[in-house]
């Protein structure tokens, strides 16, 4: 593991928190493998073996081969189609991704461990040459559970320069998250970074999409139910707590076995025990009880009442159906894996938990028809453990199986794995929790380095009493502790009874020292408080002296307000009055105005409709007699050429009157007298037929020309 690639793992966790996006996310791993490679072939299994040897991480070829396509969609890599060989990968164009700012935090945490780390080793008196303290950090950054686990400081028994890296690994992790800032952010960062390229890299297509989980039962372990209720440090309470938060709010379904129920409870009546007789403390619940004697009770209460407790508080669902697992797995390929379980865990030291673990482990594996998980959303249960060792081990042996082969997925996460799996499912958004699991696993070992320190009483023995128990209160004070422990660089061996005065006093020293230096930036804090605070005044004095002249001037002001607002609102009720009266006045004579308006438009309308009418009668009359007198006419030499027609039909050429017989022009002529006789004689026949006829036709035409005019 190369020191170097902390950076990259680093810009993992940032790329994906600010994407989403797995691939590209996992693309600041990627780019420094191919930079390199541009146009040539991309091999699956050559890419995992560069993977491994760079990361130290394990990805199967057809993990990298599923990736291969998503790798085209970024653009990094390009299809070919070959005759010969079909379609191939190449590598295309890789993006350079990189931060000064990122790579400069991270020189600052690598020296910052170095400078503690070697300080450590000078007084533990070990010295060592060509030590590459950035890869003993890393190594141990990315492996913490497992090295936690076996990590156990009362076992050793000559310090080496490695006994002294651990304990200032841990120290100083401990002190950047204590203290916060961006180091705590830049070394979350990678930690998480790295355990998502673990999970996803060790896994392929888990199709981790939101609501991936929704439905599924998780299983919690015994030593997660005791953070849960509290009975843990705060760090590891804390990761608990938001991880069964996280299940609950994707859809999951939080619950546990009866016989994980009955450990957690056995654990507490032990841990409750060991301190009423003041028995050794080795586990998790001896060190809390230890450093929290006000929550006595709370520890009593839950002896009895774990299940209540979790379903009543944390959302546990712990009906029969689901806690009663014995029944599920009461088969021959039950009975086969869990012979084959207790075999490979027979390192377990506790039986009981033993049984119980192999139990749960059979019904999840069974739960899914012991086979292996293809698919994250087609899943059923998962058993949920702190203990990296047991999942390794057990995941030996169901890798053994025919029906499970990797990548694919077993049903057993660790607390830091599922972690990052809900972050990933979450989109990369919200709280990622996976760095508390760091956090508690170095708050862990810490405690056992102060246990083995509480526990060196050797040189105690020539103390005199008040000696003896004042070194008990300074391993109990956690500040004073820390000096001590830092004084011999975690090496207690280097206490004696000659060295221990001079250690002691050297820690108080050191206390009295940072006390000093807390004093001082206390008082310089509150000499500014009391600057500002007598600033504050002195802008208050000045703000309420200001307001208080103000004031005065402002009682004469509103006295002659006040009597400008009477005399004002005398003269509006005397303008109101006048407004009153001219209003009705003016109402009067509006109405009269009003009224005589109307009745002149009357007269007026009637005066023009009978001059109207008046012109219209003149009109028609002189019109219609017009018309009369054109139809009369016309009617004449109508009648006249009538009678002309009859004259020539009844009168034969010549005519004969007697014995005068006429002829030619004047036969002619007298014909056209015979015809005007009636106009010449009287137009009393004419006006007798027509007349009434022509005066009504007259009439209704000349209206009908004046209408459309």
């Amino acid at each position: 593991m190369l020191s170097k690639h902390m950076f990259h793992f680093a810009l993992v966790h940032e790329q994906f928190a600010e994407t989403g996006n797995l691939v590209t996310g996992l693309l600041p791993l990627f780019t420094p493998l191919l930079s390199d490679l541009e146009g040539k072939e991309f091999i699956p299994e050559k890419f995992c073996k560069e993977i491994n040897a760079t990361y130290g991480l394990d990805m199967h070829p057809y993990v990298a081969e599923d990736l291969a396509p998503k790798l085209v969609d970024a653009g990094v890599l390009t299809i070919i189609n070959e005759k010969s060989k079909g379609k191939k990968y190449y590598i295309d164009s890789v993006p350079k991704i990189d931060n000064d700012k990122l790579k400069s935090d991270i020189e600052v945490i690598f020296n910052g461990y170095e400078r503690y780390a070697k300080r450590n080793m000078e007084k533990a008196g070990i010295t060592k040459e060509d030590v590459n303290f950035s890869d003993e950090f890393i190594s141990r950054l990315v492996q913490i559970d497992s090295f936690i686990e076996k990590y156990d400081p009362q076992k050793i028994q000559k310090h080496t320069y490695n006994d002294i890296l651990d304990y200032s690994f841990f120290s100083f992790v401990k002190a950047i998250e204590e203290k916060g800032g961006e180091l705590k952010e830049v070394l979350n960062k990678a930690y998480s970074g790295s355990i998502l390229s673990e999970v996803v890299l060790s896994i392929k297509e888990p199709s981790i999409t939101n609501g991936s989980i929704k439905g599924k039962k998780f299983y919690i372990d015994a030593p997660i139910l005791l953070n849960i209720l509290g009975f843990n440090d705060n760090y590891s309470v804390e990761c608990s707590r938001l991880l069964i938060n996280k299940i609950i709010e994707q859809g999951g379904i939080l619950t546990t076995t009866e016989n994980y129920i009955d450990e957690a409870q056995i654990s507490i009546r032990t841990a409750l025990s060991n301190r009423d007789r003041k028995q050794p403390r080795f586990s998790s619940l001896d060190y809390y009880l230890f450093k929290n004697p006000n929550n006595l009770i709370d520890v009593r209460t839950a002896q009895n009442s774990v299940k209540d407790i979790l379903s009543q508080r944390y959302n546990f669902n712990v009906s029969n159906q689901y806690i009663n697992i014995s029944s599920h797995i009461n088969s021959r390929h039950g009975d086969n894996l869990k012979e084959k379980l207790s075999t490979e865990l027979s390192w377990y030291s506790n039986e009981q938990a033993l049984l119980n673990d192999v139990e749960s482990i059979t019904y999840v594996v069974a739960n899914h028809g012991y086979s292996a998980i293809k698919n994250i959303a087609e899943s059923k249960s998962f058993l949920i453990s702190p203990n990296e060792s047991l999942i390794r081990s057990s995941n030996k042996v169901l890798y053994t199986l025919k029906t499970f082969t990797k990548p694919d997925m077993t049903p057993l996460l660790s607390e830091k794995k599922l972690a990052v799996l809900l972050w990933v499912i979450s989109g990369g958004v919200g709280q990622d929790i996976t760095s508390l699991t760091l956090v508690s696993s170095c708050a862990r070992a810490f405690e056992m380095h102060k246990e083995v320190f509480y526990k060196v009483k050797e040189f105690l023995k020539n103390l005199p009493e008040d000696k003896v128990t004042e070194y008990e209160r300074i391993v109990c004070n956690d500040r004073v502790f820390n000096y001590l422990i830092d004084e011999v660089g975690s090496n207690y061996n280097q206490i004696n009874d000659d060295n221990f005065e001079e250690l002691l006093i050297q820690s108080k020293i050191q206390l009295d020292k940072e006390d000093r230096l807390k004093e001082k930036a206390h008082n310089k804090e509150k000499l500014e408080l009391e600057k500002k605070y007598q600033k504050s005044e002195s802008e208050k004095n000045k703000a309420l002296k200001t307001i208080v002249e103000k004031s005065k001037d402002q009682v004469v002001k509103d006295k002659q307000n006040s009597e400008l607002n009477v005399k004002i609102k005398r003269l509006e009720e005397k303008l109101q009055s006048l407004e009153n009266k001219t209003t009705k006045k003016e109402t009067s004579y509006i109405n009269d105005l009003k009224t005589l308006k109307e009745k002149s438009s009357i007269e007026k309308d009637n005066s023009i409709k009978s001059a109207r009418e008046e012109i219209n009668s003149s009109n028609l009359s002189k019109l219609s007699s017009f018309i009369e007198k054109i139809l009369r006419t016309i009617v004449s030499f109508l009648l006249a050429f009538l009678c002309y027609t009859i004259s020539d039909y009844s009168l034969s050429d010549p005519i004969s009157f007697g014995d005068i017989t006429i002829t030619g022009k004047t036969a002619n002529i007298l014909k056209y007298v015979i015809a005007l006789l009636p106009f010449i004689a009287t137009w009393t026949l004419p006006e007798l037929i027509f007349g009434k006829l022509i005066k009504k036709f007259s009439n209704k035409t000349a209206g009908k020309i004046l209408t459309i005019s």
